[in-house]
């Protein structure tokens, strides 16, 4: 059976190997550059903030309609950054 410190040196020893073993092959890392070109689009809507809770039901109701598309009624402009 293993004693205390016998066991504390395995760990110490496994401890430096895992080190030694990831150095090994660090030097095998590449810094890469990929160029992204990024583009964001912002929507401008025409609403103002709902005022009463039926104000934001109604918002919701108009939204989750199944027969139009509330945000295209609603969308004044589209710009891009």
């Amino acid at each position: 059976m293993p004693t205390e410190s016998f066991t504390l040196t395995m760990k110490y020893f496994s401890a430096v190997g895992a080190a030694l073993f990831s150095s090994t092959f660090a030097y095998t890392c590449t810094n890469l550059t990929v160029p992204v070109e990024l583009t964001a689009r912002n929507g401008v809507f025409d609403y103002a903030a709902p005022q009463t809770n039926i104000d934001v039901t109604n918002f919701f109701l108009k939204m989750a309609e199944s027969s139009g598309n509330y945000s295209e009624v609603l969308l004044l402009n589209v710009g891009v950054l």
